[in-house]
């Protein structure tokens, strides 16, 4: 059976992107002979050789012949069509892994501490705690606010194995951040305490009488 791919129609991705076909399957798996398989048997390689926020390693299993492959991460190869002699194949989007404002139409940058921390507070701190926030500010002051938006964070965390995003888990002594490439169960790479993690991304507004000198 031959793969043959075809590039997706709504959106133009990384000209990097290169999707190859690759024995993916256990040795127990189906015989392609007898029936489609259950996934594409290949993978969106990037083929750039340069740093980029979306690259990483996929790794074989012992019974796989390829070596390990950079590949990105923000597309995931899917069948367009075929029939049992032709499997056409395409990339589609995985925007919910997408970095905010970064999408994987080229080669971007790796990402600084602080966008990786803005990713992380977008992650761990929900619309509903953001909203919420500045009507405690005004109701306890921004230190009240600070310290009962921490008790919220407690126990929340990033989702795990997104390999191109950082890690974070919240507990009482503080922020544990794990930057991109250094998962867990690894240490992590720092601990923020929690008032200074939510005053990096919720900084403390200026007094009212300088917001109204504004105007």
């Amino acid at each position: 059976m031959e793969l043959k791919y075809t590039p997706p129609a709504q959106i133009a991705p990384c000209p990097f992107l290169e999707v190859r076909e690759f024995e993916l399957r256990p040795p127990d798996a189906d015989d392609w002979e007898e029936e489609n398989p259950t996934f594409p048997n290949a993978l969106p390689v990037c083929t750039s050789g340069q740093p980029c926020r979306y690259a990483t390693y996929c790794c074989p299993q012992p019974w796989h012949t390829w070596d390990t492959q950079t590949i990105c991460c923000g597309f995931i190869v899917a069948y367009a069509g075929g029939d049992t002699i032709e499997l056409r194949l395409t990339v589609e989007p995985e925007v919910g892994v997408w970095w905010p404002h970064v999408a994987p139409l080229q080669i971007q940058p790796e990402a600084t501490r602080d966008e990786q921390l803005a990713l992380i507070s977008a992650i761990l701190i929900t619309p509903a705690l953001r909203e919420e926030f500045p009507k405690n500010v005004k109701k306890w002051s921004y230190a009240g606010a600070v310290a009962y938006l921490g008790r919220q964070l407690i126990g929340a965390h990033t989702p795990q194995h997104i390999w191109h995003w950082p890690e974070a888990r919240v507990g009482r002594g503080g922020v544990a951040f794990w930057y991109v490439g250094r998962n867990s169960p690894a240490a992590p790479d720092e601990i923020i305490s929690i008032g200074e993690f939510i005053q990096h991304v919720l900084p403390e507004p200026p007094p009212e009488a300088e917001q109204l000198a504004l105007f």
